[in-house]
């Protein structure tokens, strides 16, 4: 089966995208890229991961999360 992995680039995620792979064929790796403060670090693992896998790397912007006023409780 063809899919999509989300992958922040972090442990957890890259250690689910080789379990995807292992089990389904990887089509596509996407990062969402929302201000975080290990983005700058994280994407580019995620991207390593992805082009290591033969798959393509695409970052989903989010900017707007830095647009969003706190919650009110």
């Amino acid at each position: 089966m063809n899919v999509v992995v989300l992958c922040s680039g972090g442990m957890d995620s890259v250690v689910a995208l080789h379990w995807a792979r292992r089990e389904h064929t990887v089509v596509v790796v996407a990062s969402f890229d929302y201000g975080a403060k290990h983005n700058h670090q994280e994407i580019p693992f995620a991207a390593e991961h992805a082009l290591s896998l033969g798959a393509r790397h695409e970052v989903i912007r989010l900017d707007f999360v830095d647009r969003c006023s706190p919650p009110i409780y």
